[in-house]
């Protein structure tokens, strides 16, 4: 079986969003509301702990990586902690896989199982995935670019 990895672009990308917007808010509340020290610290923390629990459910189809062979392939998720999906094992002809905007959304009949973004991997490693999915008559590709 070969495998590949995930960068995970996409959620690192967003909890930098999330910390540079903490750090821009943060001095404003301290600096600009009337309330006491412990009230600050709890809106400032309670604003960062439930921006960090959205982009975690987010992230809930983000791969860790894939190990695949020429009939089935298995993902293992990035996300562990909460909103976390077990890996799965999954037969190539289940699953259809939609293109759009350089990500890969591979669905099966329960819905969506991940979302493989071309930003998360090598150029080689998003051609073998794209040549995996895209080719198999089973499959039913499906382009907006």
């Amino acid at each position: 079986m070969e495998t590949i990895i995930f960068k995970s672009y996409y959620f690192n990308k967003s909890l930098y969003w999330l910390l540079g917007i903490g750090a821009f808010l943060s001095p404003l509340i301290f600096l600009e509301v009337e309330l006491p020290v412990e009230y600050k610290c709890e809106i400032t923390m309670s604003f960062l702990s439930i921006g960090a629990i959205f982009i975690t459910y987010l992230s809930r189809y983000e791969p860790h990586y894939i190990k695949f062979d020429v009939n089935e392939f298995n993902i293992v998720y990035f996300n562990k902690l909460i909103f976390k999906k077990p890996s799965t094992a999954y037969l190539r002809h289940d699953i259809k896989c939609l293109s759009e905007n350089g990500n890969l959304i591979l669905f099966s009949e329960s819905g969506k199982q991940a979302i493989i973004r071309k930003k998360d991997l090598e150029k080689g490693d998003w051609d073998v995935l794209t040549t995996y999915f895209l080719s198999s008559e089973s499959l039913t590709p499906a382009s907006n670019n």
